[in-house]
C-alpha cells in the first residue's frame, strides 16, 4: 500500500515492524540452532553499509551482536578501493566493540590480482579485524597459487573456536572514531581478562595454559604480560605498559586441554586500544 512507502503516513511504523520481524526471526533461528547443537555457530554476511542495512534491509545486525544472536559477524566489505574498505570498517567497529569476532568480508571476485586482496587483509588487521572471509573460493584459490600461499601459508586459529574470553579495560574517558579507548603514553593501563571454560568447543575444555601478550594489530608481539595455567574459569588482573604511542591489542595465545585428552592451540584478542603521545 502507498501508505507504507516513503512519504506515506505509515512508512516508519512499517519499517519498525520489518526490523522487528527480521530481528525476531534471527533470534528464533539462533535459539533453535543452539538448542539442537550448542556448538554450531550462527553468523551473518552483514550488509556493509549501516544505513542501507537499517533502511533497506531492515537488518539491525549490530543489535544482534549485542544480544548474543550472532557468534561472529562477517560484514560484506566488498570493494577494490582501500580507502572505502577502511571507512566501512571504521563505521562498524564502534558497533561491535569486540563483543564477537569480526571477520571482514573481502570481495575477491571483484579483484584483479593477489596484491589487491593482500592490501585489504593487511588494512583490516591494522584496524583490528579478527580475520577475513573471502568471496569467492575459486578465484581466491587461483590467487593463492600464484602468490605461493602468502598470507595463508600457515593454519588459521579461529577466535570463535577459542575459550570465551572478555578483556575489560579501565575507562579512559577518550575514544577514537572507531571506539578504541585512548590512554596517555608513559602510564600503565589496568585491565582484566575473564577467561571462561566454555566456548564453541564440542569436546569440552579441561585446562588452559598460555601467555597473555601485548601485540600490534598486525600480530607482532611486543611484550609478554603473564603466563597462565588454569583448571577453571578465572579473572586475571593485568597491568599493561605499552612501549610507546600507537595502537595495540591484548592476546591470549595458548593450548586448550580438551576433555577427550587431546590438545588444541588457540588465540583470542581484545578490542584494540590506543596510546597517545604525551
Amino acid at each position: 500500500p502507498e501508505e507504507v512507502w516513503e512519504g506515506g503516513k505509515y512508512h516508519e511504523a512499517y519499517q519498525q515492524w520489518r526490523r522487528y520481524l527480521i530481528t525476531s526471526s534471527a533470534r528464533e533461528i539462533a535459539r533453535a540452532v543452539h538448542s539442537l547443537d550448542p556448538y554450531v555457530c550462527v553468523s551473518l554476511a552483514a550488509r556493509s553499509s549501516v544505513d542501507w542495512a537499517y533502511q533497506s534491509d531492515a537488518q539491525v545486525w549490530w543489535e544482534w551482536v549485542r544480544e548474543g544472536i550472532l557468534d561472529f559477524v562477517c560484514p560484506m566489505n566488498y570493494t577494490t578501493d582501500p580507502d572505502r574498505f577502511v571507512a566501512v570498517m571504521q563505521s562498524h567497529l564502534p558497533l561491535v566493540r569486540g563483543d564477537v569476532p569480526y571477520y571482514s568480508g573481502i570481495g575477491v571476485y571483484e579483484m584483479e590480482d593477489y596484491p589487491q586482496f593482500e592490501k585489504n587483509v593487511l588494512l583490516g588487521r591494522e584496524l583490528g579485524q579478527d580475520g577475513f572471509v573471502a568471496f569467492e573460493i575459486r578465484k581466491l584459490r587461483r590467487m593463492l597459487e600464484d602468490s605461493k600461499a602468502g598470507l595463508t601459508s600457515r593454519p588459521a586459529l579461529l577466535p570463535h573456536r577459542a575459550p570465551e574470553t572478555r578483556f575489560f579495560f579501565d575507562p579512559s574517558g577518550r575514544e577514537t572514531g572507531e571506539g578504541f579507548p585512548v590512554y596517555s603514553s608513559g602510564r600503565p593501563v589496568s585491565c582484566k581478562a575473564d577467561v571462561m571454560f566454555r566456548g564453541k568447543i564440542r569436546e569440552g575444555i579441561a585446562g588452559i595454559r598460555g601467555d597473555i601478550v601485548l601485540q600490534k594489530p598486525g600480530g607482532e608481539t611486543v611484550g609478554k604480560l603473564r603466563t597462565i595455567e588454569l583448571k577453571k574459569s578465572s579473572v586475571v588482573e593485568l597491568s599493561v605498559e605499552p612501549p610507546g604511542p600507537g595502537r595495540y591489542r591484548l592476546a591470549l595465545c595458548g593450548v586448550m586441554a580438551l576433555s577427550t585428552g587431546s590438545e588444541r592451540p588457540f588465540i583470542v584478542k581484545s578490542f584494540p586500544f590506543e596510546v597517545a603521545a604525551p
